[in-house]
C-alpha cells in the first residue's frame, strides 16, 4: 500500500444518527464528541508535560555526565603532568 493511501477496510467512519431519532439529537452527539474531544486533549496534554519533565531529568543527567568526565579527564592530564615533572626532576 502506497503510504498516505488507505483501504476502506482500515478507515472507520463514525456512526450518524437517523434524522428521525428522538433519542440522540445532533446537539447531544455534539457535546459528547466534544466533551470526549476535551478529555482526550486534557490526557495528551498531561502526558505530554510528563514527558517534557522526563526529558529534562534526562538531560541533567546526561550534563552532569559530561561535567564529570571532564572533570575526570583534566584530572588525569594534571596527574600525568605532575608525574612527568617529578621523573624529570629525579
Amino acid at each position: 500500500m502506497i503510504a498516505g493511501q488507505y483501504s476502506q477496510a482500515s478507515v472507520k467512519m463514525p456512526h450518524k444518527p437517523e434524522q428521525g431519532s428522538a433519542t440522540d439529537g445532533p446537539a447531544q452527539k455534539t457535546t459528547t464528541e466534544f466533551e470526549e474531544g476535551a478529555t482526550s486533549l486534557l490526557d495528551g496534554l498531561k502526558l505530554l508535560l510528563k514527558q517534557f519533565r522526563e526529558l529534562k531529568e534526562y538531560f541533567s543527567h546526561f550534563v552532569a555526565a559530561k561535567t564529570d568526565r571532564m572533570k575526570l579527564s583534566l584530572r588525569s592530564t594534571v596527574l600525568r603532568l605532575v608525574l612527568a615533572a617529578l621523573g624529570f626532576v629525579s
